[in-house]
């Protein structure tokens, strides 16, 4: 398999993001959180995506990885300032089912946050994602949170 490339994503991208998310987070999501409400919020994801993807100059910046033209993951960070446990934080991160376990996510964090000290909100529940995490430099700091229906730790390193 050839590498994803990967490049700053642009508002020209929202569509295809909202796409990559949906099916991302039915993939992992799906059977966790209600379908009716899963597809209302995915339902809002293309207007979302295209309102984040215009505001990128506020401190945050979204990275896209592609194969072959296809989206494949993307990864969304933002610089949070002072009042956060870090000022970095990472929000988003998904992968195309297929694409996990090729390095492409790991090629993303790279990109994306090199090793500068951050913090991220994460399913408890998603072992592969926390250990993915931990494998970045990232430690459970005790701090629980819930999105959706769904409980979360925070990670920070």
């Amino acid at each position: 398999m050839t590498t994803a490339k990967i490049r700053p994503a642009t508002v020209l991208d929202a569509e295809v993001i909202a796409e990559l998310h949906a099916r991302a987070w039915r993939a992992t999501y799906g059977g966790a959180v209600d379908a009716d409400r899963l597809d209302e919020r995915l339902a809002d994801y293309p207007r979302t995506w295209r309102e984040l993807l215009a505001d990128d100059g506020g401190g945050a910046a979204t990275w896209l990885a592609h194969r072959d033209g296809a989206a494949v993951g993307f990864l969304r960070a933002s610089a949070v300032g002072g009042g956060e446990v870090r000022s970095l934080r990472l929000e988003s991160m998904y992968l195309d089912v297929d694409e996990q376990g090729s390095g492409t996510a790991d090629n993303l964090m790279t990109m994306a946050l090199g090793d500068a000290p951050a913090f991220l909100w994460v399913w408890r529940d998603q072992e592969r994602a926390r250990a993915f995490y931990r494998r970045h430099g990232f430690v459970e700091d005790g701090e629980t949170g819930s999105f959706e229906t769904l409980p979360t730790v925070r990670m920070v390193r």
